[in-house]
């Protein structure tokens, strides 16, 4: 439990790593009793082994259009919240996807997920009285 516990840790300074540079050197002392890895990835490498996931990156945004209503050019800015946008091989999908249109990154999420949040909340509160939040979105 302990090992991998190590080792997750050491894969989320390896992603903030890689997501810079092309390479990244691993050094995890004593991972099992007398063990130590140690190993130098490439951003390649990773990306290879981790393909399957990436054939799916372009499938939220799909959905999101259907559900909306939209096609690719209907949308002039799309702007990217969560970890995803710190894996380059994720922002060179989505900006293939959505035929060459810059990608925003200038949210922060956490900010973005706390008014999202607090603007539902006020819609249904029925204990306090706040002026109405609406949703909605611009054609």
């Amino acid at each position: 439990m302990r090992a991998s516990k190590r080792l997750q840790k050491e894969v989320v300074k390896i992603k903030e790593i890689l997501s810079a540079n092309l390479r990244a050197s691993v050094k995890v002392p004593e991972l099992l009793d007398y063990v130590t890895l140690q190993l130098t990835l490439t951003r390649e490498e990773v990306e290879a082994a981790s393909s399957s996931f990436f054939d799916r990156v372009s499938i939220p945004a799909e959905e999101a259009l259907k559900a909306a209503g939209l096609t690719k050019e209907d949308i002039d800015q799309v702007e990217l919240l969560g970890g995803g946008i710190r894996t380059p091989k994720v922002t060179e999908i989505l900006k293939n996807y959505m035929g060459g249109k810059e990608l925003g990154v200038h949210l922060n999420g956490d900010e973005a997920m706390c008014f999202g949040s607090a603007f539902i909340a006020a819609n249904s509160s029925s204990s306090m009285k706040v002026k109405q939040v609406f949703l909605t979105a611009n054609p």
